[in-house]
């Protein structure tokens, strides 16, 4: 005899079975070949999606104002933080679609619907309207939240209360299927990164240190713009006092100044017609003098940006006997960072020195140990990715093994693998590395003929063949809800 619990665990995990009996997914048995309409929060979304060819709609709720009736209360409307209007109503949503699967012309076309709760309060306070419409609803109903924080080091979104939400699906939805999981932190929304959690597969846009490659990147296929900061004069306003503008030594002078660079990713960003296009930065300061000249100008924006950040700098001498670049002091740079950009991605790494003649040389052990020493001693909390230069990482696996293990002990960390133009790289090397440390693990930022040499479309290592064997446990743990079958039997 098996007690609540167990009864309840058994009933989540069989109750995934048959995500939908649609011939073709059935008889391949391919929950992949379900077709979703993803974030469909507005009336224009719902109508595409309701008259498309789509299986699932997956929609987003928040307490929050329609906007075409402002003076109403608060109540359920379709949106995502931190968005808190909309022109349609939970509601409203779950009549349309009642009203569309009930039509018996769309009996081929039943949708179902996967129900994204955001906090704790709107579920709570869409649960009598749920209860009315319940029993109507004769095709696939899953009831999302994540009731947990999880990866990576994520405290910026509060979960959903696991016990309210829990109990809630207990007494008013036993038949639902609960799609619960973990707040996460990851680099970026893009399907494709995380989908298969490969870093390697995001775009970069390298230097983007001029008006007309920042306008490139912007509406290009880039996922992550890297760009660098001197201090030195805008071409356009020469008498103006130094500022911190964009450019790479020896260059002190650029047409766009950090100030304008950051705005304009940042009205990008906005921009409701480039949400699924949205760029991360990465800045990457080349003097102590220019990173104490960006703070407040950083500090002033840093809460508008809901996209990833990257504050990048060479704090620590490194390889090959590398004396000609003065790295940015790092008591200063890890101190401001604590104290001003707590929730940075902390991209910190050595000053090197390679090229096309060089083939001897790897991270040695002291440069390991200082970057970990400088860590400890400041207590650095923040997600680290340590960029890493590829001619020299491909020498240096153990060593950048040994920096991996010990910190991802109290950090979240990656390594990401840079590489100049005409870098001697030992390719198979380099290839090991990668395969090593796990496609989640390392970011690649390589010139193109560089990154097609690696083969990083070939499985490569045990890292892969375990995330396969993940992805199977994942998709036999969500195949399942008897409910679900109703939809095209």
């Amino acid at each position: 005899m098996m007690d609540s619990y167990s009864n309840f665990m058994l009933s989540l995990f069989f109750s995934f079975i048959f995500v939908l009996s649609k011939p073709a997914v059935m008889a391949n048995q391919n929950l992949t070949s379900i077709r979703w309409a993803h974030a469909v929060n507005s009336q224009k979304l719902l109508d595409e999606a309701l008259h498309g060819p789509i299986d699932m709609i997956e929609a987003d709720i928040v307490l929050g104002l329609l906007t075409n009736n402002a003076s109403a209360p608060e109540q359920p409307v379709m949106g995502h933080p931190p968005a808190n209007t909309s022109d349609i109503s939970l509601k409203q949503f779950l009549e349309q679609i009642l009203e569309f699967n009930n039509n018996q012309n769309n009996s081929s076309a039943k949708k179902g619907v996967k129900l994204d709760f955001k906090s704790t309060e709107v579920f709570i306070g869409s649960q009598s309207l749920l209860e009315n419409v319940w029993n109507k609803m004769d095709y696939p109903v899953w009831i999302n939240a994540d009731i947990l924080s999880g990866p990576v080091n994520n405290t910026n979104t509060i979960p959903v209360d696991p016990d309210v939400f829990l109990r809630i699906c207990n007494t008013s939805f036993p038949s639902a299927v609960l799609s619960i999981g973990w707040t996460t932190k990851w680099v970026l929304s893009t399907p494709e990164v995380m989908a298969n959690r490969n870093l390697t597969s995001i775009r970069w846009a390298h230097a983007v240190n001029s008006q007309k490659l920042l306008d490139e990147a912007l509406h290009g296929p880039i996922d992550m713009i890297e760009a660098d900061i001197v201090l030195g004069l805008l071409t356009n306003n020469a008498s103006a006092p130094e500022q911190p503008v964009m450019g790479h030594p020896p260059a002190n002078t650029s047409d766009i100044s950090l100030e304008q660079f950051l705005e304009q990713i940042l009205e990008f960003n906005n921009n409701q017609n480039n949400s699924s296009a949205k760029k991360g930065v990465k800045l990457d300061f080349k003097s102590t003098e220019v990173f104490i000249g960006s703070q407040s100008l950083l500090e002033n924006v840093w809460n508008k940006m809901d996209y990833p950040v990257w504050i990048n700098a060479d704090i620590l001498s490194g390889p090959v006997n590398n004396t000609n670049t003065i790295p940015v002091d790092p008591d200063v740079f890890l101190r401001i960072c604590n104290a001003s950009f707590p929730s940075a991605v902390l991209s910190i790494g050595w000053t090197t020195k390679w090229g096309p003649d060089y083939k001897e040389g790897k991270y040695e052990d002291t440069h390991i140990e200082n970057m970990k020493s400088a860590i400890t001693v400041h207590e650095v909390k923040n997600e680290l990715t340590f960029p890493i230069r590829a001619g020299i990482a491909a020498n240096s696996n153990l060593e950048l093994k040994n920096l991996f293990l010990d910190l991802n002990k109290t950090n979240d960390v990656t390594m990401t693998i840079w590489s100049s133009q005409g870098d001697f790289v030992d390719v198979e090397k380099l290839r090991n590395l990668i395969f090593d440390f796990g496609l989640d693990k390392i970011y690649l930022d390589v010139p193109q003929e560089l990154e097609n040499q690696l083969r990083l479309d070939k499985n490569g290592s045990n890292s892969s063949q375990i995330s396969t064997c993940l992805g199977f446990l994942v998709l036999a743990f969500i195949v399942l809800n008897s409910n679900l079958w109703k939809i095209f039997a």
